[in-house]
């Protein structure tokens, strides 16, 4: 989405909530520009065959200074972590809002050639290949969730009235998921005890908190071989917290794209913020915990799609060091990891968007804060962009 002019500055249109903001850049030779050309068509692959709307999202990944920084500064605003690249064309991107201050996308700054970062095309060799020789088996069509072990009765018995219907946890969860992968049916199976089908799940106490985890790859191969034969996927969630080998603390969650299997925990008790007489464990249903959920859910299935941690935006695929890290990611992927994942359901862009912003709106209303607000008007300006030429 930019044109080359003869004095050697590309204009860059950049989307912003209301419209389109005309950067000017200097450029180097013709050989450097045509280069960058071609390594941009690995971010999100050809758009030439695309409806309108899905070229002008997709061109948001323009915004991707493809220069390797190898320096950076970190601002935390309202508990948001924001890379702040140290170049001033690269703040001038990150200067592009709307008169409401909001910014869609933000990018960051490269810390390793493209070629090393998980690109559109780089990921789409290696899933189509691999739906390939699904097809030759059989078809693998659903999602499937499952609870694993016990829970206490106040996650059982939790019900949140939603538009006049009580909606368990397990309930929302799987709306959510729905409308996130959109086309991919996802469905709760029955849930089952480690122990009584004789799983042999590693288990250990914490030498910091004394509490009980699960080594979460043991259930990788287990959940595979008890997985119904038309699963995508299969995502279990447990009460027990996790960690991912010996000389590590804790995880929240963690999937195998080759076992197409993951397990996802509340993280109650994390090692790393442990206070022996502060920490409590969790006793109800409120939003924190709903937005854990959410978010570790939705990031561990990217996973069973076959993507990486994102490098090139904030991002709902964001690597974390830490719960805290985790929980102040944004829950939307960026273009990069949409166009994969749409590459895989089939959804409609602008339809997926609008029924993600029925449910933060319905969500808000029956658990209100500023998380829920926040994610309902993101949604907004981020359809008002896409649909702002079709009106």
């Amino acid at each position: 989405m930019y044109n080359q002019c003869l004095t050697g500055t590309r204009i860059l249109e950049v989307p912003t909530t209301s419209g389109l903001q005309i950067i000017k850049r200097e450029m180097g030779s013709s050989n450097s520009r045509s280069n960058e050309g071609s390594q941009r068509r690995f971010l999100v692959g050809s758009l030439n065959k695309m409806p309108g709307v899905e070229q002008k999202f997709y061109g948001v990944s323009q915004l991707v200074d493809l220069n390797i920084s190898s320096q950076g500064k970190e601002k935390h605003e309202n508990g948001i972590k924001e890379v702040i690249p140290c170049g001033s064309q690269e703040q001038d991107i990150l200067e592009c809002k709307n008169g409401g201050g909001t910014t869609l996308f933000k990018p960051l700054s490269l810390k390793k050639p493209l070629y090393a970062s998980e690109t559109f095309v780089a990921w789409k060799a290696h899933y189509d290949i691999e739906q390939m020789q699904m097809k030759l088996m059989r078809k693998k069509t659903d999602i499937y969730l499952v609870a694993i072990g016990n829970f206490p009765s106040f996650i059982t018995d939790f019900r949140l009235m939603i538009s006049n219907e009580p909606y368990s946890l397990f309930d929302i969860l799987k709306r959510f998921l729905e409308i996130f992968y959109q086309n991919m049916p996802v469905n709760w199976l029955s849930s089952i005890n480690p122990e009584e089908k004789n799983w042999n799940i590693t288990t250990r106490n914490h030498k910091v908190t004394g509490k009980k985890q699960y080594l979460v790859s043991d259930f990788y191969p287990q959940l595979k071989k008890w997985k119904p034969k038309n699963t995508y996927g299969i995502l279990g969630l447990t009460w027990t917290d996790l960690y991912p080998k010996e000389s590590l603390n804790f995880v929240l969650g963690e999937a195998s794209k080759r076992h197409k299997s993951g397990v996802i925990s509340f993280g109650r008790f994390e090692p790393k913020a442990f206070d022996e007489e502060k920490s409590r464990d969790i006793e109800e249903i409120n939003h924190d915990i709903m937005w854990k959920l959410l978010k570790v859910s939705s990031h561990e299935l990217g996973h069973l799609f076959g993507l990486s941690h994102c490098d090139f935006f904030l991002c709902g695929m964001n690597g974390s060091s830490s719960v805290e890290e985790a929980m102040s990611q944004p829950l939307f992927f960026c273009p990069i990891c949409i166009r994969k994942i749409q590459h895989a359901c089939k959804f409609n862009i602008v339809q997926r968007y609008r029924d993600l912003q029925g449910f933060f709106e319905d969500l808000n209303e029956a658990m209100p804060c500023d998380r829920f607000r926040h994610c309902k008007e993101w949604l907004d300006n981020c359809l008002r962009f896409l649909i702002d030429d079709e009106e």
